[in-house]
């Protein structure tokens, strides 16, 4: 709950004319309502400094700052207060300015008691309505960001799933051929997994997997996509890049998973192999994943621990 849903609503009233500031402060004197009078638009600036307001009953007409220059202050200060001219000043462009700056009432003087409350109370429901739809939405907007990270990424790797990093291929490999940019992929799969699993357990797998995960975020541009593409299967995208350079990154990424030890397993060694593929002479993503995929078979035929291009 916000303040004035459970305290009086503290209220700031501005007139140059001390009799009107007495005479509301008068109308307003209840249990519901804190009133805070000035007599200037710089008074009220200072007073707000210090000191939280849930309204502003603002005069129109004042020497030195104007009630719609004062307003427009107040909403600088604090986007949230809510601001009622009241005012003997009349006429259509008076009414007009008083909502372009920001106004969300207008009282005409002399004000009466029961008209007074009721347009503050008014306003105060419609905030309180307001805010209850704002924070409505952001819990909204905060559970769809988790449900949008729950459908594309994976929740053990924190890498993009097997369906996303495919999709993006897909766009990737179509923009790359119409602006005719280079475009490379590479196929990783860890070496002998499924005897890791069977050795040390389901749940060092996983460590392995995240740890292999960890070092393609910390290794990879920004540009460059990283996905787990099934178990122990990851597929990396890198944009604008020929396959000789690709293959540098392969073999940089494949020695640094090489150098991934664990305190309670010093005999453990991991390895992972590779195959690249570019998307020259590709018709489409599934042939270059395919060709990938087919190099990565060959890198594991030739002994594992390698990347094979061509």
């Amino acid at each position: 709950m916000t303040r004035f849903e459970m305290e009086k609503i503290k209220i700031i009233a501005v007139d140059d004319e001390v009799i009107i500031l007495s005479i509301v402060k008068m109308l307003l004197d209840s249990n519901e309502f804190d009133v805070t009078t000035c007599t200037s638009g710089k008074e009220c600036l200072e007073l707000m400094d210090n000191n939280e307001y849930d309204l502003a009953l603002l005069d129109v007409i004042m020497p030195e700052m104007n009630g719609h220059e004062l307003c427009k202050k107040i909403l600088k200060k604090n986007r949230d207060m809510i601001i009622i001219f009241l005012t003997g000043a009349t006429g259509d462009d008076i009414l007009q300015k008083s909502f372009d700056v920001g106004g969300f009432d207008y009282i005409e003087k002399p004000v009466h008691k029961l008209e007074l409350i009721a347009r503050i109370t008014n306003a105060m429901r419609v905030k309180r309505a307001e805010l209850q739809l704002k924070r409505t939405l952001e819990m909204l907007e905060e559970k769809n960001a988790i449900l949008n990270k729950l459908i594309v990424i994976d929740s053990l790797t924190q890498l993009f799933n097997h369906k996303h990093i495919v999709d993006i291929l897909s766009k990737r490999f179509d923009e790359a051929r119409r602006y005719n940019q280079p475009l490379s992929v590479i196929m990783f799969d860890i070496d002998y997994f499924k005897q890791i699993n069977d050795t040390y357990g389901h749940l060092f797998g996983d460590e392995v997997l995240m740890r292999i995960a960890q070092i393609f975020k910390n290794n990879l541009r920004k540009v460059d996509f990283s996905g787990r593409y099934g178990g122990e299967e990851f597929l990396i995208i890198l944009p604008n890049t020929f396959i000789e350079s690709a293959a540098y990154v392969a073999d940089f990424l494949r020695t640094k998973i090489s150098q991934i030890r664990f305190n309670d397993k010093p005999e453990f060694s991991l390895t992972i192999s590779g195959g690249i593929a570019s998307m020259e002479g590709k018709k489409d993503f599934i042939e270059l994943i395919s060709h990938a995929d087919k190099l990565l078979y060959q890198a594991k035929e030739h002994g594992r621990n390698r990347i094979e291009f061509m």
